[in-house]
Parts: C-alpha cells; sequence; structure tokens
C-alpha cells in the first residue's frame, strides 16, 4: 500500500482509512466499518525542482538582506519529510536561514556583510536538504550567486591635471590631447566634458 497515494494522508501525522467489510456467508451477510492505520516508511528521498539554480545580489545590498532559496520537496509524510537545510559555500560572506511557513521549512540566503563585484562577480554555494529518516536521506542543489553590479565607482582620470603648448598655426580641428577615463564599475557611460577657451 502506497501511503503517498492516499490523498488525504500526504500531509498527516497519522493517516487513518475506513474501509467496509463484507462478512459472510449470504444467510448471516454482515458490513463492518475498520480503520486502517497506514504508517508512513521513509521511501521518498527530498528533492528540488532542478539541480542549479542562480541568484542574483545587487552589490548594493546591505548585510542582513535575505534572498529566497529553491524548496525542496519530499513525498513522504511529516515525519520523513524534509528536517533540515544545511549550506556550504565558497565565502564567509553568506549564511544560511532557514524559516517556517505553513508547516514546512523555507530556506533563505542572508548577507553578513556586503558584496563587491569589482572584486568578486560570484560565489558558489551547495544547498543540501535532509529529511526526517534514520539514516537520512539527502539532495542537493548548487547555486551561483551572481553580484549584480550598481554604481559605486566614480570615473577617474590618468592625470590630474594637463598642460598642453599650442603653436598659432595648428590648424583648427586638430587633436591637441588626449585623456583617459577609467571606470570600474560596467555598462556606465562616462561622459567627458572639454571647455575650450576663445583665443
Amino acid at each position: 500500500m502506497d501511503r503517498e497515494a492516499v490523498t488525504q494522508c500526504r500531509h498527516l501525522d497519522t493517516c487513518l482509512v475506513d474501509v467496509d467489510v463484507a462478512v459472510g456467508p449470504a444467510s448471516h451477510f454482515h458490513i463492518i466499518r475498520v480503520t486502517v492505520e497506514i504508517r508512513d516508511v521513509n521511501d521518498h528521498a527530498p528533492h528540488f525542482p532542478q539541480s542549479t539554480a542562480a541568484v542574483r545580489v545587487r552589490e548594493s545590498a546591505t548585510a542582513g538582506s535575505s534572498f529566497p532559496l529553491p524548496v525542496a520537496a519530499d513525498e513522504d509524510g511529516p515525519r520523513y519529510g524534509v528536517r533540515r537545510y544545511e549550506m556550504t559555500s565558497s565565502t564567509n560572506k553568506l549564511a544560511l536561514v532557514v524559516e517556517s511557513r505553513d508547516a514546512r521549512l523555507v530556506p533563505r540566503l542572508v548577507l553578513l556583510s556586503a558584496l563587491d563585484r569589482e572584486w568578486e562577480t560570484e560565489y558558489q554555494v551547495r544547498l543540501t536538504a535532509y529529511d526526517g529518516g534514520e539514516p537520512s536521506l539527502a539532495a542537493a542543489v548548487d547555486i551561483v550567486v551572481i553580484v549584480l553590479d550598481a554604481n559605486d565607482h566614480s570615473p577617474v582620470f590618468d592625470s590630474e591635471r594637463y598642460e598642453v603648448e599650442l603653436l598659432e598655426s595648428v590648424p583648427v580641428g586638430s587633436v591637441i590631447v588626449r585623456v583617459q577615463v577609467t571606470n570600474y564599475d560596467t555598462a556606465v557611460l562616462v561622459k567627458v566634458q572639454v571647455e575650450s577657451i576663445q583665443m
């Protein structure tokens, strides 16, 4: 008998099913109502919707900010359902918190300190879900935490001062100086304004 196939028992600790039993012979026919308890066994492992996932975090996010992680499912009843999560990470800037919502555990990624995209563009995280069996059955999902850019750097010229000597015979439209501007942010439009002096 498959307890998970009994719809009304999927999320219950105790699964009770009423069954009518016919007792014969025909001359002494009776129907007896019998209540059957279907006890769960740990015959399903937790599983995630996918084997890999991505979480996008903007580098301007402050310490303490949290972000949703994939949630594991388990077809077994509450006793053998998902009971805990663990996370391994390539950095000590990220941590795991687990909240309880509607009788299920929901993992979230928490920033312990601010991220800097110019220093590290992504981090690798593995989230593992364990069920209530002894020994526990488990499933894991590999997560890449992508650090999104924020406009947190100002443009910087390669020199603080430019001095140019010109001959009065230089033709109009000649290039008289080239300047270089660096900005460590990505996809940032840098506008250089040049002021001309009329002689």
